[in-house]
């Protein structure tokens, strides 16, 4: 059997009576330290500090229960779906591998062929001017020119 984190346990009054200790503990010295009408004037302020986290507990429960702050599945299917576009991963863990710092040398086929699904799972027909041909190899130049148009048009 599933306990709902809502409910009421023997936990949850365990920890109501150890905050009234705690409570208790700081209110004893100051309405010792305090004289005259000024101790009921600490011992009223704990009380409401107790009886303020009662009723944020139950109202924490009431909300729980009638589900005031979820959001229904017809909001939910209104909701417009976009999504922030996601830098594939593997692209960048292969050009930080096989970058040498020299931009006239070609890129590999493996981060060339990854940057070309990019571009065509990005774009429904891929625009001529980012699609490299498949016969020639790229340069890092001008695959940076080509993730830096990706970026432009995100």
């Amino acid at each position: 059997m599933e306990q709902s984190p809502a409910r009421i346990t023997c936990g949850t009054l365990a920890g109501l009576l150890v905050f009234a200790l705690v409570l208790a503990m700081i209110a004893w010295p100051l309405a010792l330290w305090i004289s005259g009408s000024g101790r009921w004037v600490v011992v009223r302020l704990a009380v409401a500090v107790l009886c303020a986290a009662i009723l944020l507990r139950l109202l924490t429960i009431v909300r729980a229960e009638a589900g005031i702050d979820e959001v229904s599945e017809a909001d939910l299917a209104l909701q417009s779906r976009t999504l922030a576009p996601q830098p594939d991963p593997l692209l960048f863990r292969l050009a930080g591998d096989a970058r040498t710092g020299l931009t006239w040398k070609v890129v590999p086929m493996a981060l060339q062929d990854r940057l070309q699904k990019m571009i065509a799972r990005r774009f429904e027909p891929p625009p001529t001017d980012l699609t490299p041909l498949p016969s020639r190899r790229l340069t890092w130049r001008q695959a940076e020119a080509i993730v830096s148009k990706l970026e432009e048009r995100t």
